[in-house]
């Protein structure tokens, strides 16, 4: 710093009109301690250049640092001089240290810009899983969750709720895989690493998991830690009527006469007037809840094209049993079913002002 002082000294004797105040802000250590703080920020600073295209000049760097800090004197060129000599003089290091100063800054900055991408790819992934993943659950839990609760008054629900908890221990650990796996498929490298580790603490907790409430307070909190809120009454209604057309279209097709028999029940009461969800049963429960059916028709809580396709399929129970189904009795049971679901939308229409699908793809627009 000596060296500095007397070198400037020198040069100050040399140019009378710097002897005063210039000559007196230039030998003060203070000064020459913030103007090296002030170079090497500002050859940081010319990383940052429009169009994302880093340079640096370090009499570029000198200029602008000399008019935003120190005002009119960047308009004298000797004390310009003054100040490029100081910075180019090797004992001093100055320009080296703005120069490292400035490879410093790319760095940051090309480490910066490739952390921001690979946090905009982490979000992005995390956003298709919890898309893939609120979907699945919309389809394949909640609206039998729902469903079951269309049976908490019954004798039938303590056996459905077993029913629907081995189904669902079962079912979450391939539901969780599958939104792992439409991430793969999008180009994705995989689920970020704190997601995996939520996905695989949750299937331990499935597998723990005493009760079906046990187990939906595991879902209830994995959904909270990703901030996936719960479908509004609109969004259930909508995978309901999803799902009532699938098995309407699995009918069509089905040649099975005890399956034929169980989806047009399982129909027949999820499509029956305040009835959320769809309810999840085996054949061998499907004569138990065509009698709860009656029942709610006996006490008159259905309509009658209700009635009399519940009273139509309880005259088929005898045949279902012996395997005796006629091509007509297949026939029915596929119109039933249909007409069963177009009276629920036609409801539902009136009542909420639903809009029928109209493609899948919006369909999964709307369930996400």
């Amino acid at each position: 710093m000596g060296c500095i002082k007397a070198e400037v000294e020198v040069l100050l004797e040399q140019q009378n009109k710097l002897h005063g105040f210039y000559g007196a802000c230039i030998v003060e250590e203070n000064f020459l301690r913030d103007f090296r703080l002030k170079l090497t920020d500002g050859a940081q600073n010319a990383v940052r250049i429009e169009n994302g295209n880093p340079q640096y000049d370090i009499h570029s760097v000198i200029l602008n640092l000399m008019e935003r800090n120190y005002g009119k004197l960047n308009h004298d060129r000797k004390f310009l001089k003054i100040i490029n000599e100081l910075v180019a003089e090797p004992a001093t290091g100055l320009e080296n240290e703005a120069k490292e100063a400035f490879a410093r800054g790319l760095t940051n900055l090309a480490a910066e810009k490739q952390q921001q991408a690979a946090q905009s790819e982490l979000e992005r992934l995390r956003t298709h899983f919890i898309k893939s993943w609120s979907s699945r659950v919309a389809r394949e839990v909640r609206v039998y969750i729902e469903g079951l609760r269309s049976l908490v008054k019954s004798p039938l629900h303590d056996d459905c709720m077993a029913l629907l908890f081995d189904y669902l221990v079962a079912l979450i650990p391939k539901l969780l895989r599958a939104a792992k796996n439409d991430v793969h498929k999008d180009g994705g490298s995989g689920v970020p690493s704190d997601l995996d580790e939520r996905v695989e603490a949750l299937e331990k907790q499935v597998k723990s998991a005493g009760s079906l409430d046990s187990l939906l307070a595991h879902l209830r909190s994995f959904d909270r830690s990703l901030k996936i809120a719960t479908p509004d009454t609109s969004a259930s209604n909508e995978t309901k009527q999803s799902r009532l057309r699938e098995l309407c279209e699995t009918l069509q097709k089905d040649e099975n006469g005890p399956r034929l028999f169980l989806s047009l029940v399982v129909i027949l009461w999820s499509t029956a007037p305040g009835v959320q969800g769809i309810v999840y049963i085996t054949g061998k429960f499907s004569p138990r809840l065509l009698r709860l059916l009656a029942e709610r028709a006996d006490q008159g809580e259905l309509g009658e094209d209700d009635t009399k396709r519940m009273q139509a399929a309880t005259l088929l129970k005898d045949k279902v049993k012996r395997e005796t189904l006629e091509d007509s009795d297949v026939r029915w049971i596929r119109q039933a079913a249909k007409e069963a679901v177009e009276l629920w939308e036609q409801r539902q229409m009136s009542s909420l002002n639903l809009t029928p699908l109209q493609d899948d793809n919006e369909q999964s627009a709307n369930i996400a």
